[in-house]
């Protein structure tokens, strides 16, 4: 039995939407893209000798950078405990720090991030500054009466890195790529703690079918 300890970031918008990674997309030698779906909030391990908010500002500077001048993070984090769900690790649960944060009303969101264009994550909506409030409405009442049909995906983001970036969408071979959204809590909560959601996660990135929710 073990326990992992790790510093979590819940970054949230005024609109109120919150910022989460929906998995990632590795390239491998082949040119292929191979899509793993997992709805989570930022989060890193916190190392031995570190405090959480410590671990925290490591993880910012190195992974979060393009955000990182932006945030307003508060003083005080919660702490959650679960069990760990990878059913190839020995049992245990992660000791989550988790930290708030919020966005300044000025940050310039597409200067930091770069919307993606692959087929199997591109939304199917239109990105021409519709309210996110409308938008969803779009994306989850897409259906016929009486027929479920999975909800269309949010904008997904890669966020750009300025040393690294030559233009490209898509990192090179055997690198990864962390995709990045903006979605409602109730949208994140269902992503994570549903069945029908984590399915409508694997097909926006290609990797399921959409399963009708239980009756």
């Amino acid at each position: 039995y073990r326990v992992v300890p790790l510093a979590c970031v819940r970054i949230k918008q005024q609109s109120g939407l919150i910022f989460c990674r929906l998995g990632r997309v590795d390239v491998s030698v082949f040119g292929e893209l191979v899509a793993k779906a997992r709805c989570e909030l930022p989060f890193t391990r916190v190392l031995d000798g570190e405090q959480p908010r410590d671990s925290l500002n490591r993880y910012l500077q190195a992974v979060l950078a393009p955000l990182a001048k932006r945030l307003i993070l508060d003083s005080d984090f919660q702490v959650a405990c679960d069990q760990v769900d990878d059913p190839s690790a020995t049992s245990g649960r992660y000791l989550r720090s988790v930290f708030k944060a919020t966005m300044e009303p000025k940050f310039k969101w597409k200067k930091t991030a770069r919307s993606l264009g692959m087929v199997q994550v591109r939304s199917t909506r239109t990105t021409g500054g519709s309210p996110h409030t409308a938008s969803l409405g779009r994306r989850f009442c897409s259906g016929i009466a009486g027929m479920y049909v999975s909800p269309r995906p949010p904008d997904m983001y890669a966020l750009i890195d300025k040393e690294a970036d030559n233009g490209r969408s898509l990192p090179p071979a055997n690198k990864r790529l962390a995709l990045y959204t903006w979605i409602p809590q109730w949208e994140y909560d269902w992503l994570r703690s549903t069945e029908t959601g984590r399915a409508a996660l694997r097909e926006w990135l290609g990797g399921g079918e959409p399963r009708p929710p239980p009756l």
